[in-house]
């Protein structure tokens, strides 16, 4: 993103820079889709609000994508604002959709073994800061057991304060999961501490950082934030999560694990909102429809959309 509000497109394997001509509105959220093609010869493509913006194509030869950087070339502070970002190993772009998350909620954890609680009595209570706080952690202390310590997670079909109010009913689609948390290990990546989660308090699940992230994406010695996805498509499942970590044993003896906060993310679309009508109401409707249009006619052009799915008689 540009100071003018115009979007640029950079990249390595033979790309030329590129800018767009749309330009992105002040104090409004924009839908941004970018497409890559790792091929020689493939296209890097970018739609601002489904319309395509730049269309180019690079000399490279076939590679991996190590990284996608997203940002702003502003020096100004809080210019740009970055949010709901999903990524899509497809020919075609991805959903509409809107992300939400959740941190810990009261209740018993099953994995309770983490003995150091700094800032609340529970793993919920010290893990459930947004934006996050250095001074609430779990720590493990400096142990070479393998010790878990897990959360429950805040049901996503409810608000919860400070996490946003739109929850997620039985109709709407997951495009996506992750479980994310800010942490540190003395031993860094060879501490090997993995997430790891229930379902509905049946087995636990357990993610491996570094076999899932390979170098430079596991734990570190100092604080950085970590994130794995998961696979869930059933909604009903969501409310029935508890989160965590899990501290294994290890070959260079005992080492030290501090998480500060942990998040659970959803991706999701809600449907068109639809409405069973009997023709009286239809009509009623259609009435109080053309009435609007016609009193905003003189204000500005307007469009409503009007889908009805189903239609019954009284």
């Amino acid at each position: 993103m540009q100071d003018s509000g115009i979007l640029r497109l950079d990249g390595v394997g033979g790309f030329t820079q590129t800018s767009g001509t749309i330009v992105i509105a002040n104090d409004t959220w924009t839908r941004i889709d970018v497409a890559y093609d790792t091929a020689a010869g493939g296209i890097g493509k970018v739609w601002v609000e489904n319309v395509l913006d730049i269309d180019i194509t690079h000399t490279g030869l076939v590679n991996n994508v190590a990284s996608v950087n997203v940002g702003g070339l502003s020096t100004n502070p809080n210019w740009y604002f970055f949010d709901d970002m999903l990524f899509w190993d497809s020919a075609t772009q991805p959903p509409d959709g809107m992300c939400i998350v959740r941190q810990g909620t009261t209740g018993t954890s099953i994995d309770d073994a983490w003995p150091t609680k700094t800032g609340a009595a529970t793993a919920a209570g010290c893990w459930s800061d947004t934006p996050p706080d250095a001074a609430t952690f779990v720590s493990t202390g400096n142990v070479n057991t393998l010790i878990a310590q897990t959360m429950p997670v805040h049901p996503f079909s409810t608000s919860q304060s400070g996490h946003g109010a739109v929850p997620i009913s039985p109709t709407d689609t997951i495009n996506g999961v992750k479980i994310g948390f800010i942490g540190q290990d003395s031993w860094g990546e060879s501490g090997n501490t993995n997430i790891r989660y229930y379902v509905n308090a049946g087995s636990p699940t357990d993610i491996d950082l570094q076999a899932t992230g390979g170098t430079g994406n596991a734990m570190s010695i100092v604080d950085h934030y970590l994130e794995r996805y998961i696979t869930e498509t059933d909604v009903a499942n969501l409310d029935l999560y508890e989160i965590g970590l899990y501290h294994p044993a290890g070959d260079f003896g005992a080492h030290t694990t501090i998480i500060r906060d942990i998040w659970m993310h959803v991706d999701f679309l809600s449907p068109p909102e639809s409405k069973t009508l009997s023709l009286n109401q239809i009509v009623n409707l259609s009435i109080a429809v053309s009435a609007t249009i016609g009193a905003a006619e003189a204000v500005a052009e307007r469009y409503y959309p009007l889908t009805l799915v189903e239609i019954t008689t009284p």
